[in-house]
Parts: structure tokens; sequence; C-alpha cells
């Protein structure tokens, strides 16, 4: 393995897993447990590798949105993502990491063209492999034409070389961990002949062949993807925030911006409408604030009803110490009856950041009715829940918890551009 990089693949395949040990606990908890053993497992790479670790990854359907945000406290990115952002879904911002995807969720239910993978049973004929060699060539058609400018091209498990089962259903079905003395108490794997073993191989490396000589493709690494699609602005510029202004303001929903998140939008707004209650022009470029979405669901109707410009502004600046603080957007700002939420905030700091930028500003402002999260949240909350839907897991695994934090947080989700 010298010459190439090694990510994790998870810490452990053993229970409890990832969406077991984070059931029940707070965003902060559960972020905890898993840096600790996210973090283990980088380290034992490194050990045994004598190189660093390079990406995390999830195994199986062992994730939860927790890893992302240990992937961008280690500084990596991660591999097989759940969550990619619209309209292209392909490489992702997410809870501050970079996001390779895998499963992801589309809102027009259509299958996305940035992964790919085949059963492993391809590599068992010839005619097999051509099969799915001319379904690769259609594949790779149907991305140069959708402007996709990646895929992850999944090829092999590689226990799957000699074996015909996978081996977790053996050893750990059920969210439980057989001991070691009874392994093969409940069957074993079956395995592939030594000559199908040779077939097999002999197909993988035409596949690999075929990869390094289409000219379509250009073969990278990870560390290759980062410095391609893994910088961030460190600003938004006064034209950006006023062309995001204008779209939010012409409906009623928390948007996907092709370059930065709906959190991110919002606290550059907010920035700009506690500056404009004091002076204006608006300064031409504001700072871009890494912030992670609520840890608590905000309100779908608000409860304060409308505000002078100034009260605007103060909650435009509380908002902004809040966030600072803590890391995170609050849900809601207010008390009790006279609660508004951060998607209320968000239209409404837009309309008047518009009109900061025609150089005046109204003096009242009202809140509207808005969904607390963009369109695609629930699906990719659902698309963490049904991690405990697998034969592997405990089928009474806590779910909230993954559908909660992986729905909030797609308020840290954007597309990943090259840079």
């Amino acid at each position: 393995m010298g010459p190439h990089e090694v990510g994790l693949h998870t810490r452990s395949a053993r229970h409890p897993e990832v969406p077991e040990y984070v059931a029940g606990k707070s965003w902060e908890d559960a972020v905890a447990e898993c840096l600790k053993r996210e973090r283990e497992g980088a380290e034992i790479i490194r050990d045994v590798f004598g190189k660093p670790c390079v990406s995390l990854s999830c195994h199986n359907v062992f994730t939860a949105p927790h890893q992302h945000r240990v992937a961008a406290i280690l500084g990596l990115p991660f591999v097989y993502a759940i969550p990619a952002a619209p309209p292209l879904y392909s490489l992702s911002w997410y809870a501050g990491a970079l996001g390779f995807p895998w499963g992801s969720p589309t809102l027009d239910n259509k299958p996305i063209l940035s992964h790919m993978e085949e059963p492993d049973e391809i590599y068992t004929t010839r005619d097999a492999l051509e099969a799915h060699l001319r379904k690769v060539d259609r594949h790779l058609d149907a991305c140069l034409a959708d402007g996709q400018p990646y895929f992850t091209f999944f090829l092999i498990h590689p226990q799957r070389l000699r074996l015909r089962d996978f081996i977790d259903t053996y050893w750990c079905p059920n969210g439980v961990n057989y001991p070691e003395e009874r392994w093969g108490d409940f069957g074993r794997p079956r395995q592939y002949s030594p000559d199908e073993v040779r077939t097999r191989l002999a197909n993988f490396r035409r596949l690999a062949r075929w990869i390094r000589n289409d000219p379509r493709l250009n073969v990278m690494t990870v560390p290759e993807l980062v410095r391609k699609y893994g910088k961030q602005p460190a600003t938004i510029t006064r034209t950006e925030l006023v062309d995001a202004a204008r779209s939010i303001t012409k409906g009623y929903e928390v948007l996907i911006h092709p370059r930065f998140s709906p959190a991110e939008i919002l606290m550059s707004l907010a920035q700009g409408v506690a500056i404009s209650a004091e002076r204006l022009p608006l300064p031409a470029q504001l700072p871009r604030l890494d912030v992670l979405g609520p840890t608590r669901n905000p309100i779908w109707n608000p409860e304060l009803q409308g505000c002078s410009i100034q009260k605007l502004a103060s909650i435009a600046r509380q908002l902004l110490d809040q966030t600072k603080a803590t890391g995170h957007l609050p849900a809601t700002l207010g008390d009790p009856l006279a609660r508004v939420g951060i998607n209320h905030l968000y239209r409404a700091f837009a309309e008047a950041y518009l009109a900061a930028d025609k150089g005046s500003l109204p003096a009242e402002v009202r809140f509207s009715r808005m969904p607390p999260w963009p369109e695609i949240a629930s699906a990719i909350g659902v698309g963490f829940m049904k991690a405990v839907e697998g034969e592997l897991m405990d089928p009474d695994t806590e779910v909230n918890t993954l559908y909660r934090d992986g729905k909030l947080q797609t308020w840290t989700l954007k597309p990943a551009p090259a840079v």
C-alpha cells in the first residue's frame, strides 16, 4: 500500500456502530463520541501505513451527520456522503466538510450521477464485465450531458474478490457482535473457486485499464480533489449578496445557493443589516462566517409579527453574537409568544438588505411564515435515519438523532465548485 493513499472506512465494523453510539445524544455529545472513535481510527492509519489518513468515510449503512462534522474538525473530506447539494448533487459541503456523494436524495427523485457502483458479481464472467462496461459508457455520456464535473467510481469490495457473500451477516448481524468462538456457528460466507478468483482478478484488471485509457476520465487522488474543490472564499461580495437576497425574496423557502450555504448567506445578511442601521452605503464585501446549523428545530410561524428596522438590526447583532459564542445558528430568538425563527430572519434580512442596497431602509419589517430548512432537508434526514433499517443494525436503535441533526445541518449545505 506504500504508493497509495489510505482513508478510514469507519473505526470498526463492530457494534456499537455510528448510528447506535450517537442515538439519543445531543449534537455536541454525538460529535464528541464520533470524534473520539474516528480520530483513533485515523491515528491507526498513520501508525500502520506511516502516512496520514486522507479521508473519513461511511461503511455500509453506518453513518451519521456527526461524522461530517468530525471530518471537518480533522481537516479531512468525507467519502460516501449522503448529503449532496442540488442541482448537480456532486461534490458538496455539509457541516463544514467536503463530501463526495454516494446516496443523496434528489428533489426530482432521479438517481444521482456523481456516484457509480455495481454488484461485485460483474467480475465473475467476461460477458458480465462487458455488459458493465457498456453501462459505464452510457453513464459517462450522461455525466457529460448533465455537466457533471466529477463522479466516484466504486470498483469492488476487496473481500468480495474471494467471497460470494459479505462477512458481516455471519459475525455482527442485528446489532450483535458474535463472540469469536461462535464464528461459523451461524454459517460462513461462500467462497469462489481458485479459478473463479483468477477470472475475477483478471476482469478487475481489465476494468482498471479501461478507466486508465478512457479519454473522458481523469483519475484523481483524494488530496488532488481536495486541492481542486476544497477551498472556500474568505468573503461574500455585495453583488453576490444582492443577487442572493433577490432570489430569497421571490418566494418563501430556504434556498441552496451555488457558492454559499443558507447559514453563510444568513450571517452575511445579518452583518449587512446590522451595519446599515448605523451607516450607508453597504460595504463592498463582508467576511464569510463559518457556522453550523441549529441544534433544535426552528418554528414554522413567526410569533413576532413585525418590528422596527432598529429592532431588526438589534436582532441581527444578537444573532451574530450568539452564533459567534456557540458556533451554531440558534433555532429561534426572542421570548415565548414573541419568537422569530432563523428562517423568518433569513427572508426579512434579505428584504432589508435589498432596501439598504438602494440607499434607504424601511421603517418597519414584517415576518412571514417560512419552512424551517431547505426543501431537501427532510429527505436528507430520512436518508440518515434509514441507516438503522439494515440487517446489521439493532432494529430498535433510536433514529430521531439522525433525522433531527441530518435535517438541521442542511443549513450548511452547498455545492463545492472547482477553485
